[in-house]
């Protein structure tokens, strides 16, 4: 028998108020950024420029958001058009990331073939390039192809995600046994069948994941496949009235909160379920 017990650790009162302390200091460093970003939206323009900068603005004013408003007007196209492709855009991808992932994670993770482990390491690869690199290849194929200025120019792209298939397939190894898809195969249920009945609801818990991570590069993200203003996004419209000089920080300040509004709603909705999948996932290499 072995001469060591087992200490059972109690922190006491005291750990738990210095850990609930540096929870606070760190909660309130992470907060900054956006408390900052919030602060400068409703600051007149002698604040955004004064020096020593402040975090938090003395003379709040809506101004810089009524301006932006202003010279959205003065496009050819209202602001709901650009809302309209926004979420147009930001939906296709995230529906799109969900099926496209999934089915390429399903037959790598769950169907045998050879060169499937080549095949998912070559993807994987593909993470190396950013895409700066890749934008003009794609505007080539694109242009070819006759997609720019038009809708599935702007959806196709966003389709596909090395990262939501590395998710989906890490996932998938861990969550869903290989045994039950051997009993429906043998009670000859077809792999369509399977992967829409039985893969798919098990994968739930990943597609909040995916759509956060989704939204999060679609939402904020100008296509480089649309130049007609009627095809244009909330992001292109805002960055080409933000690029007027000096004048217009304000509303590039306005403009940055309602571009970071609709991510972090997503996130604070689905962030439980974000941390359940990067747990799963990440149990195996």
């Amino acid at each position: 028998m072995s001469k060591f017990k087992s200490v059972n650790i109690n922190r006491g009162t005291s750990g738990n108020v210095v850990t609930i302390i540096i929870v606070l200091v760190l909660g309130v460093f992470m907060l900054m950024p956006l408390i900052y970003v919030t602060s400068n939206a409703f600051k007149p323009i002698d604040e955004l420029y004064r020096f020593p900068p402040t975090i938090f603005v003395q003379n709040p004013t809506t101004k810089n958001f009524i301006d932006m408003f202003n010279l959205i007007g003065e496009t050819n196209m209202s602001f709901l058009r650009y809302i309209f492709n926004t979420v147009f855009l930001t939906t296709s991808s995230a529906v799109g990331q969900i099926i496209m992932a999934s089915l390429c994670a399903y037959s790598i993770s769950k169907i045998p073939y050879p060169g499937a482990k080549v095949i998912f390491r070559v993807i994987i690869f593909s993470l190396m390039f950013s895409d700066s690199v890749t934008s003009v290849p794609k505007f080539i194929l694109f242009s070819k192809l006759g997609l720019v200025d038009t809708y599935w120019g702007m959806i196709i792209p966003s389709l596909v995600s090395t990262m939501g298939l590395f998710l989906m397939k890490q996932f998938m190894d861990n969550t869903v046994p290989n045994e039950l898809l051997e009993a429906a195969r043998i009670d000859g249920a077809g792999e369509i069948k399977i992967f829409f009945r039985i893969v798919m609801p098990l994968l739930k818990p990943a597609w909040f994941t995916l759509v956060i991570l989704s939204i999060k590069t679609s939402w904020g993200a100008s296509s480089t496949n649309t130049y007609r203003e009627v095809f244009k996004t909330l992001p292109q419209a805002l960055e080409q009235i933000s690029s007027g000089g000096i004048s217009r920080t304000g509303v590039s300040s306005a403009a940055a909160l309602i571009m970071l509004i609709i991510p972090i709603v997503a996130f604070i909705v689905t962030q439980s379920k974000m941390v359940d999948t990067m747990g799963s996932a990440g149990l195996k290499g």
